[in-house]
């Protein structure tokens, strides 16, 4: 298998990092955006 599985998500539909987004910071224990402080 090659790092292309990380392209989409498992619906099959493409990640931001396919596209060339990134986003600043790093997810929080349960990786969600919703776990970092102040959100």
């Amino acid at each position: 298998m090659t790092d292309n599985h990380h392209q989409t998500t498992p619906s099959g539909r493409p990640r931001a990092r396919a596209f060339g987004i990134s986003f600043d910071g790093t997810p929080g224990p349960f990786n969600a955006i919703t776990d970092v402080a102040g959100v």
